[in-house]
């Protein structure tokens, strides 16, 4: 993707496994690096022990649904969007490289901003997230919040 400030750009994800050999489904850490020129220049990961089975350029999983009219998953503004499990990580560009925003997939008891969220990206590459409601069993209500990037942030929308 092309940086504002830094030009050319690529964003490459890892998931380090961390459940016990043999385990099914195998869950992990996330992390991304960023690459300019084949070199990296920046890396974001996570300490703690990991409980997402992937982390990617695109849903790895059934159950989240991106629609990417625009054909990539970045967006005008130069947003990236990655997929984890049921949630959406958004990197957004900064004068220092990216930033996640706290959108990075949660550690076990923590509550990320975008989980059981769906994203849309129309043809002008407008983003949409649109976040499940979940009752206390964890399952989905039918209901959703709209999330739309208003210059420096998402901000609900319904």
């Amino acid at each position: 993707m092309e940086h504002p400030k830094f030009g050319a750009m690529e964003v490459v994800t890892y998931h380090e496994v961390t459940s016990p050999e043999g385990a099914a489904p195998s869950t992990g850490k996330a992390s991304y690096a960023l690459y300019q020129n084949g070199q990296p220049v920046g890396y974001v990961g996570t300490d703690a022990d990991g409980t997402e089975v992937n982390f990617g350029p695109s849903p790895a999983l059934g159950g989240q649904t991106w629609e990417l009219a625009n054909g990539s998953n970045v967006d005008k503004y130069g947003n990236v969007y990655l997929s984890y499990d049921d949630g959406v990580t958004v990197l957004s560009p900064t004068d220092k490289g990216y930033d996640s925003n706290g959108t990075m997939p949660p550690v076990r008891g923590i509550e990320a901003p975008f989980v059981n969220s769906d994203l849309k990206i129309d043809e002008s590459g407008e983003p949409t997230i649109i976040q499940k409601k979940m009752n206390a069993d964890g399952e989905d209500t039918g209901e959703t919040t709209e999330f739309t990037w208003d210059g420096s942030g998402f901000t609900a929308k319904n």
